[in-house]
């Protein structure tokens, strides 16, 4: 028994002697001595210098705890910054030190203050980011990536630790975005968050704000947001529910110089195997238009977008800019010459056009477009590595229905587009009306196009364009335009040539009873062979070509008596679509009036001939019945 009794003194005295010996390390123990051999390390790892200028603090026991004040560390070589690549004023962090017995990580509130973090994108396209998580992997022993293997309590040493967390308190934070390469300024400051009481099976409080002021496009964003948050690290899954974000920006582009949004909605996110982020319900307000619906992103290595959504109304010309002054269309009035063509190349994503997968569906009540009205808006869309499909369109606009498709090919260098649509019965002169500020042409209206082109500027997709168009309209009229007068001078020369019989009503209105048309379309000319235009009194065919690459158009119509007879009076339109000339050519009508009278010589003659022989020949009479 004396054996016993010596052991158990032994051990006691043993463990004296390391409690003695612990806290005379702790109390003795200074981390501050070790700053030049932090700042060496890390100046040999990144090739940057760290510098702790405040003081540093360490607990070991209750809790592992860590005090940092004043530390920056600078940007790489070539970067002629006076600010530090980043700094912080203060870093508080405790650590639990028993849980972590039992696989348990319980943090007391962290709280970092004066963040300050300043990213460059040199012209080159260098930036001051690059090499620091290649640094952190290199720095990892070479047998970290080998799974670990059993503890002594049986618990694998990778498990992920269960997480509680007292609280984050991120205050002060500012963040700056020089690119040189595209000549942006961005900062976020000041940007404030705080998180709640966080551990398994609870969901904590979160808030976020933050000011945003960027220098392309020159706007401010104002942003806050409130949600709870929710962490499973053991499964890899985070959830923001109730979430509510406000946004409000200011700014030029911003339709009345100013555009509020209101997020709501739940976010999840899974990253166990393949990753899954999905928003839903979603509920956006911005500038009385509400959408609702989902978004759901799978396979987050490559990614796939799944959305559903739907939008009461939208009015895009509060988004765009007002449009370039420019003629309306040739029939109408206006004498202003058009915008040019365009060179410049249109700034289309191809990259990430490239790498879009995705599949959704968007419904809109009333969209308001250009000044058009439509209603019903429904479209499919599909985007596979670079092509991109837009499917079962379809909308009511103007009394009529529109159905179409679109693709969008960006898998090569050049983008190819591809439009089908159809318009039926659609009121054409309101339609106008709305786009072009003037009805000059009315009547239901029947169009179809089928259309392709390539390229990358404005003009390069005009002078590719090629398919064909079919257009019909009924009951309807060409009214207040330079072509309606020069169609009513042209009326008066067929009321003429039938000796005052009237053709019509006099003004500056022409009305038909159907008005039909096909055309080719070759490297942005159409080709119009059947033009044909049906009135009362009078008809008239057509025949040309428009060329929009020149904005030019040679163009003939023919009017003639409703039966066909009498002499055509063609009328030609010839020059810029802004301002063509009109003319009667005189020289074609001259030939067909001989021409006419020729034929009617020849007829009188031949019935002369016809009697003088019948008189002549008496038995010949009945031949000529």
């Amino acid at each position: 028994m004396k054996w016993i009794k010596r052991l158990f003194l032994l051990a006691v005295v043993i463990l004296l002697l390391a409690v003695v010996g612990l806290a005379a390390f702790v109390m003795t123990f200074n981390p501050n001595d070790y700053k030049p051999r932090i700042e060496q390390l890390v100046k040999e790892k990144t090739g940057r210098t760290l510098s702790i200028d405040g003081q540093m603090h360490l607990t070991i026991y209750p809790r592992l705890g860590l005090r940092l004040a004043k530390v920056s560390l600078s940007n790489p070589a070539g970067f002629n910054t006076q600010a530090p690549f980043a700094s912080i004023d203060r870093l508080d962090l405790d650590v639990e030190l028993m849980p972590l017995l039992s696989h348990k990580l319980v943090v007391d509130k962290v709280v970092l203050s004066g963040l300050d973090v300043n990213l460059v994108r040199q012209a080159d396209g260098r930036t001051n980011w690059q090499g620091l998580a290649g640094a952190a992997s290199a720095s990892a022993p070479a047998g970290a990536a080998k799974p670990a293997e059993p503890g002594a309590a049986g618990m694998v040493a990778g498990a992920p630790f269960a997480l509680a967390v007292a609280g984050v308190d991120i205050q002060r934070a500012r963040i700056t975005l020089d690119d040189k390469l595209v000549g942006r300024h961005l900062v976020v400051a000041p940007l404030n968050l705080s998180v709640g009481h966080l551990a398994p099976g609870r969901s904590a409080p979160l808030s976020l704000d933050f000011h945003i002021e960027d220098s392309k496009p020159a706007l401010g964003l104002d942003g806050r947001l409130s949600a709870n948050l929710s962490a499973d690290l053991a499964a890899a899954r985070y959830q923001l529910n109730d979430m509510n974000l406000k946004l409000s920006a200011k700014g030029a582009a911003m339709p009345k110089g100013a555009l509020d949004t209101v997020v709501q909605g739940s976010l999840d996110v899974d990253l166990a195997k393949d990753g899954r982020i999905a928003l839903k319900p979603l509920k956006v307000t911005v500038n009385g238009s509400h959408l609702t619906g989902n978004i759901d992103i799978t396979d987050l290595a490559h990614p796939h977008i799944g959305f559903a959504l739907a939008l009461d109304q939208l009015d895009v010309d509060q988004y765009l800019p007002p449009p370039p002054t420019a003629a309306k269309s040739g029939v109408g009035s206006s004498t202003a010459a058009p915008v040019p063509w365009s060179d410049k190349p249109l700034q289309i994503p191809l990259g990430e056009l490239r790498r879009v997968n995705a599949d959704g569906s968007l419904s809109i009540g009333q969209l308001t477009a250009r000044k058009l009205k439509l209603s019903q808006v429904r479209l499919a869309l599909s985007a596979r590595n670079g092509l991109l499909r837009v499917t079962d369109m379809s909308a009511g606009l103007y009394g009529g229905t529109f159905k179409g498709e679109a693709n969008l090919d960006a898998r090569r260098a050049t983008p190819t587009i591809a439009v089908k649509a159809a318009l039926s019965g659609i009121r054409i002169g309101d339609f106008l009306k709305d786009y072009a500020g003037d009805s000059y042409l009315t009547g239901k209206t029947d169009l179809q196009a089928d259309l392709q082109t390539r390229g990358d500027s404005e003009r390069a997709l005009v002078n590719a364009l090629d398919g064909k168009l079919s257009l019909a309209v009924h009951d309807g009229s060409i009214q207040r335009s330079r072509l309606a007068d020069q169609i009513q001078s042209v009326l008066i020369k067929v009321r003429e040539l039938r000796q005052g019989s009237p053709v019509g009503a006099p003004g500056s209105e022409t009305k038909f009873a159907s008005l039909t048309a096909t055309g080719q379309v070759k490297a942005g000319v159409i080709d119009n062979r059947d033009m044909a235009l049906n009135a009362i009194r009078f008809a008239a065919n057509g025949s040309g070509t428009v060329s929009l690459p020149k904005r030019e158009i040679d163009y003939a119509l023919r009017f003639t008596q409703a039966n066909g007879k009498g002499t055509p009076i063609p009328l030609l339109i010839r020059g810029p679509l802004h301002h063509p000339g009109y003319e009667i050519d005189l020289k074609s009508m001259a030939k067909d009036v001989l021409r006419q009278r020729l034929d009617q010589e020849k007829q009188k003659a031949g019935d002369q001939l016809k009697q003088r022989l019948e008189k002549a020949v008496p038995g010949l009479k009945g031949l000529f019945k």
